[in-house]
């Protein structure tokens, strides 16, 4: 049943003939950030090697690695709407191969006569890519399609939000190994190792695992320190990230503990789930995120916590952060049916505690998705 790309197709092309947009480029290189390129194509980067498309109503006109002579696209995969599969023995580290995918799109473009086309994802695309298209295609109009693009993604369809019911039940079984792995003597490593093989087990495409252990503040740490010995005293902050079969993201964290928490600890899983409860509360269609930002911000700081710095709620879909992220700079507000996870974050220098939810955006609020129970796991 290809009824759901049919859908998306067709609201991109009505938005892209609002904006008179003849074609998209789309690029797409990790599995992390599938992004547009697996939007319309449902293709996913699962390696390292680019990805490339023309999305037009001409069809999809693939371009990517292959087999010279071949296609970029395994032959087994069912897809429909494809013009053109082209696949060319290259990679990026090839700086003499720069133009090939660049001058296929070229012939599309000039074969076609697509006289106005769109970037999406400017922070996607290769310079090779877009050096050689508007330095070539001088007699061509180019524009930045991503945000359009980004508005028509965020909003889920309901084919879309029932795949992320899928999302959240892989990520609790996932979840309910956890305390079998989690002991002390054991490397941050090996635990994530165990997690990235269970998930693989249920079919899991791509993953991310963080972890970070420590007896008061357990920061998770980057993936070349996680040597560290897991002690018996030691809180572990331990985040599950997947994307499900299908390329779906969603996400899933709590803090471990082998002993009771100390009173600062059990006080910031309080003041934890509390502000989590309010964010999903006030995430509402028409909310701004950059002003429930400044909401959290000033709750942490009147409690005694430091404000938050990084990314604390966004919204996922083929990427593992998609639009919109609740950042200062975020334009787009939040609307119903947008699937977001919602993860503030508690920390001074005494203790320091998260919860990690998915959540869908209704009319009265966001609602969780997930039955995990909120605050510190205290494994007996």
């Amino acid at each position: 049943d290809h009824s759901e790309m049919k859908r998306r197709w067709s609201v991109t092309l009505a938005a892209m003939d609002r904006q008179g947009i003849d074609c998209l480029i789309l690029y797409a290189t990790v599995g992390k950030l599938g992004g547009a390129m697996m939007y319309l194509t449902d293709i996913i980067a699962a390696g390292s090697y680019p990805h490339c498309a023309v999305f037009s109503r001409d069809g999809i006109f693939l371009i990517g690695h292959g087999s010279k002579g071949g296609t970029m696209a395994p032959r087994n995969v069912d897809l429909i709407n494809v013009a053109e599969d082209i696949g060319l023995p290259i990679t990026p580290s090839m700086c003499y191969a720069d133009t090939f995918y660049p001058e296929e799109m070229v012939r599309i473009i000039r074969k076609h006569n697509y006289r106005r086309v769109g970037f999406v994802g400017m922070s996607y695309i290769s310079a090779a890519i877009y050096k050689h298209l508007t330095e070539t295609l001088t007699d061509r109009e180019f524009v930045d399609a991503t945000d359009m693009v980004d508005r028509i993604r965020a909003v889920k369809s309901e084919y879309e939000l029932d795949l992320r019911k899928r999302c959240i039940r892989i990520h609790e079984r996932i979840f309910a190994a956890i305390p079998s792995i989690l002991r002390p003597g054991r490397t941050e490593l090996e635990v994530v190792q165990e997690t990235e093989y269970i998930a693989k087990t249920l079919g899991c495409p791509v993953c991310s695992v963080m972890i970070g252990s420590d007896p008061v503040r357990p920061v998770k740490s980057p993936a070349i320190y996680r040597n560290k010995v897991i002690g018996p005293q030691d809180y572990i902050n331990f985040l599950l990230e997947v994307a499900t079969p299908g390329g779906m993201w969603g996400e899933l964290g709590r803090v471990f503990s082998f002993v009771e928490p100390s009173p600062a600890m059990r006080q910031a899983e309080k003041d934890a789930n509390e502000l989590q409860a309010m964010i999903a509360a006030h995430s509402k269609p028409g909310a701004q995120p950059s002003e429930l930002l400044a909401m959290l911000n000033k709750n942490l700081v009147d409690m005694g916590y430091h404000p938050e710095s990084r990314i604390f709620a966004h919204s996922q879909g083929y990427d593992i952060v998609e639009r919109p992220v609740y950042s200062e700079w975020e334009t787009m507000p939040l609307q119903e049916d947008m699937f977001l996870a919602i993860h503030p974050t508690c920390g001074n220098k005494n203790a320091l505690c998260s919860n990690t939810d998915n959540y869908v955006v209704k009319a009265d609020g966001a609602v969780r998705l997930n039955t995990v129970p909120s605050g510190i796991i205290v494994i007996g």
